[in-house]
Parts: C-alpha cells; sequence; structure tokens
C-alpha cells in the first residue's frame, strides 16, 4: 500500500505513456483556457516479443526505446503516468455497506481474500468509489478494486527509472479510456446513458462501460491486431511481417452495398478480406458475451452506442462491420474539437487518457 501512495497521488501536468505490445506512445496534454491542447503526441515501434501479455520479457529492449523516445524529445527527467494491462492485472466490482474512507480502507486490508485470487501481501492494490444505491440491505458503497502483482508493478517502475523518468501514478487502461471519452463528448447529454468503448490494442482488447463518467463494467479480451496479422498469415501464406504490411497497407472490410471483388488479380484482397473476418469472429463472440452479461447483471437496457478506440479501430470498414454484425451504432472515438482531431487519432486514446488524469477538470 505504501507504493500506491506514492505512485498514484495526484500531481502536477505529467506525461501520459501507453507501453504496447507493438509500441510505446507519448502524449502531453495542456490544460487551456477552453479544454485542452495536446503538446506532444510521438510513438515509437518495439520489437515482437519484448512485451507480452503485458509482461515485460526483455527489460533491456524496452528501456532502449523509452529512453530514445525521451531523448529524441527531451522529455529526460519528466513525471510519468502509465498503465499496466494483461492478465496479471485484477479489476473487480465489489459493492460494500456504505461506510467512510477509513472504515472502507480497513475492510479492504482484512477482506481481500474474498475478492482477489492471490495473497495481498503479493498485489499492489487500491481502489475507486463510484457512488452509492440503496438495495434490500440498506445503502451500499460500488466500489472499483484494482490489483497487480508487486514484482510486475516494480518491474514497470525500474522501466522508467532506467529511462530516464521518474513515474507518479499507475493507473489502469479502463480509467484512462473513460478520461479520453471526455474528449470526444459533443455535448453535455451525449453521455446521460451508459456506453460501450472498445479499445483494441495489438495484443489485447478492453471493453468498458461508462455511465456519467464512471466506469462500471471492465472486461478484458485477448485478442487484438496480431491475431489478425497471424490469420493473414496463415491465410496467404506469408510471413508474419509480410502478412502486418500488407494489412496496414490494403486491409479492409467490405461493407454491405459496396462492389465485390471479381477481377483474377484482385483475388488476394479478397483473400485478406476473408482472413481479416475470420479472425474477428472470435471477438465478436467475446462481444456478445459480455454486453448480454453487463445487461442481464445490471438490469438495464441494451447499450446503443459503441465507441472504438486503439490502433486496430483504425481498419477500413471496421466500423460499420460492428454495426452490422452487433446491431449496435458504433462509431470511432474521435475528439469532438477539430484541433484534436487533428493532434491525435484513436490509436493515442490509453496514453491521452494517461496524461489527461493529471490535469483533468
Amino acid at each position: 500500500m505504501r507504493l500506491l501512495s506514492r505512485l498514484w497521488k495526484r500531481r502536477k501536468p505529467a506525461l501520459g505513456i501507453d507501453v504496447g505490445t507493438d509500441s510505446i506512445k507519448v502524449v502531453e496534454v495542456q490544460r487551456t483556457g477552453t479544454g485542452y491542447d495536446i503538446s506532444l503526441a510521438v510513438k515509437k515501434d518495439v520489437p515482437v516479443g519484448a512485451l507480452e501479455g503485458g509482461n515485460i520479457q526483455d527489460l533491456e529492449v524496452l528501456v532502449e526505446v523509452l529512453r530514445s523516445l525521451t531523448v529524441e524529445n527531451g522529455l529526460q527527467g519528466r513525471r510519468v503516468v502509465s498503465a499496466i494491462s494483461g492478465e496479471k492485472v485484477v479489476i473487480r466490482h465489489i459493492s460494500v455497506p456504505y461506510m467512510s474512507d477509513q472504515e472502507l480502507k480497513s475492510s479492504l486490508k482484512w477482506d481481500l481474500d474474498k475478492y482477489l485470487p492471490l495473497s495481498g501481501d503479493d498485489l499492489v492494490i487500491d481502489y475507486a468509489k463510484l457512488g452509492s444505491f440503496e438495495n434490500e440491505n440498506g445503502r451500499q458503497l460500488s466500489v472499483l478494486l484494482a490489483a497487480v502483482p508487486s514484482s510486475l508493478a516494480y518491474r514497470y517502475y525500474e522501466l522508467f527509472e532506467r529511462a530516464g523518468l521518474e513515474v507518479i501514478a499507475i493507473d489502469i487502461v479502463p480509467m484512462a479510456l473513460a478520461r479520453w471519452l471526455s474528449l470526444v463528448r459533443e455535448n453535455e447529454e451525449m453521455f446521460n446513458d451508459p456506453v460501450a468503448l472498445l479499445d483494441i490494442g495489438a495484443s489485447l482488447t478492453t471493453l468498458a462501460v461508462i455511465e456519467q463518467g464512471l466506469v462500471t463494467f471492465i472486461r478484458s479480451i485477448h485478442f487484438g491486431g496480431w491475431e489478425i496479422t497471424q490469420m493473414v498469415a496463415h491465410t496467404l501464406g506469408l510471413e508474419v511481417a509480410a502478412a502486418q504490411q500488407l494489412k496496414e497497407e490494403e486491409g479492409r472490410i467490405m461493407v454491405s452495398g459496396e462492389e465485390e471483388v471479381t477481377l483474377p488479380e484482385e483475388r488476394q484482397k479478397l483473400e485478406l478480406e476473408i482472413a481479416i473476418r475470420t479472425s474477428l469472429n472470435d471477438l465478436l463472440y467475446e462481444i456478445r458475451r459480455s454486453l448480454d452479461y453487463y445487461n442481464r447483471q445490471q438490469d438495464k437496457a441494451a447499450l446503443k452506442v459503441l465507441f472504438l478506440s486503439g490502433g486496430t479501430s483504425l481498419l477500413p470498414g471496421l466500423v460499420e462491420f460492428l454495426t452490422q454484425e452487433l446491431e449496435v451504432e458504433t462509431r470511432l472515438a474521435v475528439p469532438s474539437s477539430p484541433e484534436l482531431q487533428a493532434a491525435i487519432d484513436p490509436s493515442f486514446a490509453v496514453a491521452t487518457g494517461l496524461a489527461l488524469r493529471e490535469v483533468v477538470r
């Protein structure tokens, strides 16, 4: 808990750094009189295998990538907010009798075994209160509980320290996405009803439901752009690097009403789309399961809007494809401000949300 008291403490504006499987993204947000300004948005590719499932496999390689980013952009010594994601991060929504902050801290300390699969002695833990509600047991607190193995947290801390940066907060991806969504809001009424945000990264997809700015449902799906690339490589008989390049340059999903590919010389485009659609079937299945579960648990009307972010969200035709398959209006989660749209795209959603943690109003 001591680590969290230092890492999660709010301080002055900082860099948001998203350490991903295929790249490291850095964003700096400045507050202005009318909103926010993106003063920096850069990224650098990460060699394959250096980070897998949120676990640092090659610290030296990641330090070198991060250090080169800091040197090239004059960021040495800057404060940083980052996030840890992956299968070792445990996030739970829990309900407890209404109590004070001090009572809640004490209660969680002694009752952690009820909610978490690991011993509290091995974990870095924090929580956020989402609000209160009434049920047959009286007034209750809705709490978001997050935990990560201490060894992994210190591994990330070492990464930034060796790259010449000061970590001031370790966050979780869903909280960063909620802040990113605040930039998408066009008016105060836009998010009166719950909305879903689907962030499709290189190796992990995060589905979050956000109500009145609060994260009320979270699901991590082990699917990302990497799975699409592997399917393309398998279907077309290509090396992974060639499949990745083909996906980035020519990948798209045809939607109803578009002209079908018929010419022999365009056969590869058809095979490419088939590979992409095939790989997305697994993601569709998990999204449907998750949304059905949310609707049953919350006893609410089905979600009407799904926002997309993450690098894979930029795949042409994906928004229309998900709208058709899920029967839910799907939109690309782009900032409402034209100035912000020109500075960043949805692939920077997590990094931007992390940077917003220290400057949000």
